[in-house]
């Protein structure tokens, strides 16, 4: 089993760095959140956004160890394994502004599209130094959906209920919203409705879906 890291939401900008398990698994869990949520984002006009149609999203979890001790071989140190494996899944890349998109792999046949939900290490081994020499690692990733797959999901797709963009250089999210709504003061609301994390730094081939106003 591998994981590997991409920079661009449609998974094209693959990177050189990819994590191989050393230990496969003995099994993995495959969950999925509720489908549908009643929930409305209230604009800065008073008009309201709904949202009460979501991705059916599915989470993968794992359960896999890391052992140093030379009886299986792939790793001589346990803190350096975990850090690139952190460093690969949860740790900001400064190109994105945000972790990288993964895709978990195993053989020919199981692909996982992805962003991590949880990384948790427990050290259940050691040296007398207090080195750790084994690690129990429990990763748990949740489905990674692009703009476009989620507006048609969301039953967002059609021109007269929301505008998906695809950013250019020099592009800002007020701008945007000026050129949707005809008022550049919802980028705030936009951010909020796309989980951006800096909405000042917007990523050229990323996707945003500027929704619908309506009243309530």
């Amino acid at each position: 089993m591998i994981i590997e890291a991409y920079e661009a939401p449609d998974f094209t900008a693959k990177l050189a760095d990819e994590y191989t398990f050393q230990i496969n698994p003995e099994k993995y869990d495959r969950t999925r959140e509720p489908s549908v949520r009643e929930d409305h984002m209230r604009l800065a006009n008073g008009d309201s956004v709904p949202t009460n149609k979501s991705i059916d999203r599915e989470y993968l979890t794992l359960t896999f160890y890391v052992d140093a001790t030379g009886a299986v071989g792939g790793c001589d140190d346990v803190e350096a394994n975990i850090q690139a494996l952190k460093k690969l899944c949860v740790d900001v890349n400064g190109n994105i502004h945000r972790a990288n998109y993964l895709k978990v792999r195993w053989g020919a046949d199981f692909t996982f599209s992805c962003e991590t939900a949880e990384l948790k290490t427990d050290f259940v081994l050691f040296k007398p130094d207090g080195t750790p020499v084994r690690a129990k690692v429990m990763a748990k990733f949740r489905q990674f959906t692009d703009a476009d797959a989620r507006a048609k999901q969301n039953n967002l797709s059609s021109p007269d209920l929301s505008h998906i963009k695809t950013i250019v250089d020099g592009d800002t999210l007020p701008v945007l919203c000026h050129r949707v709504y005809g008022d550049s003061k919802y980028y705030i609301q936009v951010a909020a409705y796309n989980k951006l994390i800096n909405f000042n730094i917007l990523t050229p081939g990323q996707r945003i879906i500027f929704p619908r106003l309506t009243n309530d």
